[in-house]
């Protein structure tokens, strides 16, 4: 999916496509509605490779261009890949391989996430794997709920796997277009909970580039309600599958602690006091939030956590409006401390 990249960004992504050894692929770009720089970029890759097909829709999301770009897809697996990223030029050929050994329906790979001086690699397992066991895919899933292993990255995020096209057709599996929130995470818990044959490659296949910007910065209306129905929406997955309701009560507990630092504190002239203080009341009142606030598991977060979990729950809503803006006024000083 194509939308808003910086544009040296998207060519180093498509770059590391074209750098692919395998020939007997293709690679599906999809403008989300994108920029002409940016479809002008697509279209002159069209012509140097003949494995990109570019197409062009509306702006309509990530997860509409996803769905869009797996019903052109004509080859045996698919993976995913962010026009700001990039790939080991073995990927396709890796993936592949594993394939036509083990015939699974996922194939997990490992990740590198790098920023201007550092990088991480992100693994699960030290080794290949054929087919990971039911006690293992039980592990894993538990894990996409509620992250207690640094390998949380490979599991949510729609990158870092192949999919076999005929598994996707069969469930008709596909990313929900309402959620705007965690929308490649219902996909992904969708697909190994449904996958019979998972395989792993220990390998870091896939580079994730940290940069500055890639999310908005500013204050989105509704994001509390995108919060609520994909929680609503997570707890109703954990019924149907007997997933222990304390995962979904840990999950929540993140998804509020987020919420209020990204939106209902975050620095924004257009938030007055009585507007974050009506927005937080709100939020914290939904069920699932409520509920959440009281019978969270206390032994797998930290101190500050919980004392910011026990604010909440007593809707103590001034404290956690100085904490946060004294948390964001250090924060602001620390960049700028070393921007000097």
């Amino acid at each position: 999916p194509v939308y808003k990249v910086p544009l040296d960004y998207l060519r180093a992504c498509l770059d590391s496509l074209i750098a692919q050894a395998m020939k007997k692929c293709e690679f599906i770009l999809v403008s989300d509605g994108a920029p002409e720089a940016e479809c002008c970029i697509c279209e002159d890759y069209v012509t140097k490779d003949c494995r990109f097909k570019f197409f062009k829709q509306e702006h309509g999301g990530v997860s509409a261009a996803r769905n869009y770009g797996v019903k052109q897809a004509q080859g045996e697996y698919i993976t995913f890949l962010d026009s700001d990223d990039q790939i080991n030029k073995t990927l396709c050929s890796s993936i592949y391989k594993k394939a036509k050994e083990s015939n699974p329906d996922i194939i997990l790979f490992e990740l590198l996430s790098k920023n201007k001086s550092e990088s991480y690699s992100y693994s699960i397992y030290n080794t290949d794997i054929s087919e990971i066991s039911i006690s293992e895919k039980k592990h894993l899933i538990n894990e996409i709920f509620f992250a207690t292993k640094n390998y949380g990255l490979i599991l949510n995020g729609v990158c870092c796997k192949a999919y076999k096209k005929a598994f996707l057709d069969e469930n008709s599996l596909s990313f929900d277009t309402r959620f705007c929130y965690s929308e490649d995470q219902f996909f992904c818990l969708n697909a190994l909970l449904k996958a019979h044959k998972i395989s792993y490659l220990a390998t870091p296949l896939y580079q994730q580039n940290c940069r500055i910007g890639s999310a908005s910065s500013s204050y989105k209306d509704g994001y509390e309600k995108e919060v609520t129905f994909y929680l609503d929406s997570l707890k109703i997955i954990a019924e149907e599958n007997n997933i222990p309701s304390n995962f979904v009560y840990n999950r929540a507990v993140q998804c509020i602690l987020y919420t209020l630092d990204k939106c209902i504190f975050r620095p924004d002239p257009k938030l007055t006091i009585l507007k974050r203080k009506k927005l937080f009341k709100d939020f914290l009142d939904y069920p699932i939030c409520n509920d959440s606030l009281q019978y969270f598991d206390k032994t797998n977060f930290k101190f500050s956590e919980i004392i910011l979990c026990f604010l909440c729950k007593h809707r103590l809503f001034f404290p956690l409006l100085f904490i946060s803006k004294k948390w964001h006024w250090d924060r602001k000083r620390l960049i700028q401390h070393n921007m000097a």
